[in-house]
Formats: C-alpha cells, structure tokens, sequence
C-alpha cells in the first residue's frame, strides 16, 4: 500500500513534565546530572525540536525509503547506559 511505518523512541527528553519529575526530588540538579553522566553523546538530554526534526525528517522525502524501523533519539542512552 506504499504506506511507510517508523517509530521515534525517545529516552531523556527535557519537557516541562520531565521537569516537574525531577523537581520532587530533593536535589533536582543532582539527578538530573546522574541521568545525563549516563548519556554517551553531549552528556546532555535530547531536547523536543531534536524529537520534531526526527519526525519532519521521517515524513519527508528525504525518508522515502525508510519504514519499520526504531529510530532511537536519545544520544546513545538506550543502548550505552546499561554498560555503567
């Protein structure tokens, strides 16, 4: 049917939701630090336009060719992070 199927799968996205999460703890800037240690590229979150740019990138033409498919945003955290 010509119909392309692709998932984006996020991990660490700064969100205004992911930001309340860490402000219940008791040292926001304490966790946050030990989840973004854990992130191979940038030590850093993904940010949402990384997450949109993914998504304009696999409705574009430029993916014409791309379906079933994972495609993991997260800097490496998925997979690397688990090596710690």
């Amino acid at each position: 049917d010509d119909i392309r199927v692709n998932a984006i799968v996020p991990a660490e996205v700064m969100t205004p939701l992911y930001k309340s999460w860490l402000d219940t703890f008791d040292n926001p800037e304490e966790k946050e630090k030990a989840i973004t240690d854990r992130i191979p590229l940038g030590k850093r979150m993904t940010t949402s336009e990384e997450i949109a740019n993914t998504a304009l990138f696999l409705l574009s033409d430029k993916a014409g060719h791309i379906t079933g498919q994972h495609i993991h945003v997260d800097g490496g955290y998925t997979h690397l992070d688990r090596l710690i």
